[in-house]
């Protein structure tokens, strides 16, 4: 899977445990991830037949991993996984190497498959549940990105903080990717005015503070354009009358 590769294309490179030569099944990994192609046995005999590459590939996961020592596996969003991810995660749960820490991070959103993994007793193992920052901590993180961005705006932080807030109902992600389009947009109209004043040109004061406003940036920037791919993505599957049900909620 897509997943996989990407997760196995990051390994740190050279193995952590010289002159420990690899299982010779991890081989097969080698035409799944050209990245490993270099530091793998040569693939196994039928590697090439795409049925035995799918039967291999479990076990060839698992061997490399359990090779590489002490590692974290961290599979993000695994609410979207493929069949092949998740059925490798499943694998590894159930028979986890020594030295391997498996994160995996669920979004439990309604409307999103409810995946959860059942962990042997014999594992240890724990679920954290990652809720939506309070007004208190939106605000913190709307401090420090004002002090770094606009210190000059600190006197704005009880206003910008609350609209952030609203706009993103204290999701961290969400709040991140506000943060970061206003502060696109602040330092493209900072350029823009260098350019004007170096022209010649000039503005009103007014129009200068507004265009030097964080809390005006927010106001323009609104919903981030991930919120509303992920909104048009879940909504996707509604009918015309669910769909003005859920707008209207």
């Amino acid at each position: 899977s897509s997943d996989l590769a990407d997760a196995l294309a990051a390994l740190p490179y050279p193995a952590p445990l010289p002159g420990r030569p690899l299982p010779p099944v991890t081989g097969v990994l080698g035409l799944l991830v050209p990245e490993l192609a270099d530091r793998l046995p040569p693939p196994p005999a039928g590697a090439a037949d795409p049925e035995v590459r799918r039967c291999l590939a479990p076990r060839a996961v698992e061997a490399l991993l359990s090779a590489y020592g002490d590692a974290v596996l961290v599979v993000e969003d695994v609410h979207r996984a493929d069949p092949a991810t998740l059925g490798l995660i499943r694998r590894l749960i159930g028979a986890m190497p020594a030295r391997l820490r498996l994160v995996v991070v669920e979004d439990p959103s309604p409307g999103l498959p409810a995946l959860g993994f059942r962990a042997p007793a014999r594992l240890r193992s724990e679920e954290i549940d990652v809720r939506p920052w309070t007004a208190a901590q939106t605000a913190e993180s709307v401090r420090n990105w004002l002090a770094d961005l606009r210190p000059d705006h600190l006197t704005e932080q009880e206003d910008i903080a609350a609209l952030v807030h609203e706009l993103t109902r204290g999701l961290p992600e969400v709040v991140g990717h506000l943060l970061w389009a206003a502060g696109e947009l602040l330092r493209s109209r900072e350029t823009a005015s260098l350019a004007a004043e170096a022209d010649g040109a000039w503005s009103e004061e007014g129009e200068e503070a507004r265009a030097d406003s964080p809390l005006a940036a927010l106001r323009q920037v609104g919903a981030p354009a991930a919120v509303r791919r992920e909104w048009a993505r879940r909504c996707a599957p509604l009918t015309e009358d669910a769909r003005r049900v859920v707008e209207a909620a």
